[in-house]
């Protein structure tokens, strides 16, 4: 009798050892592909975010562009309304000076709007970096303390009997 029941303990043992170890490998398993999901979640979020920032940007160029055209347009037509100006000669010099200034003025402005837009992309970019270093931190700690969950689970089998 003994000895059955010493078998059956055995036995008994090694499934709920065997049984435990599959539910570690579960877990484990499942904790590995919640990284990977949410990294690439991540990953994907960012690339939107990118995107958008390339959209917003994008139009502020084109509504910059048609208001420089619209403001060049709009005083080349007041010098050629001005009656105070006697003959072409000095139409046409007006219109060559006013020419130079807005096209000074006009790449200045481009300038500052592509170092404004570069500035907005590496905010951007450094901002998704902490986010990914914060992302793979949360990771990294949810895979140590499946590790040590399953080291303390190893620590804690013997043998037992249920009656």
């Amino acid at each position: 009798m003994k000895q059955l029941v010493g078998q059956q303990t055995k036995e008994w043992s090694e499934m709920v050892n065997s049984h435990n170890a599959e539910e570690q490998e579960l877990r484990d398993l499942h904790v590995m592909e919640q990284c990977d999901v949410l990294r690439k979640l991540l990953v994907s979020e960012h690339e939107q975010q990118t995107q958008q920032l390339k959209v917003i940007h994008d139009r502020l160029s084109k509504e910059m562009k048609a208001n420089q055209a619209k403001s060049s347009m709009e005083n080349s037509k007041a010098i050629s309304q001005d009656k105070s100006i006697k003959n072409k000669a000095e139409r046409e010099r007006r219109v060559r000076e006013l020419n130079s200034i807005n096209t000074k003025k006009f790449l200045e402005e481009r300038k500052r709007l592509a170092m404004k837009h570069v500035k907005e992309a590496e905010q951007l970019k450094k901002a998704q970096l902490e986010q990914l270093d914060g992302l793979e931190k949360q990771n990294e700690q949810a895979k140590e303390m499946r590790r040590m969950v399953k080291l303390e689970a190893g620590m804690a089998r013997r043998q037992a009997t249920v009656v």
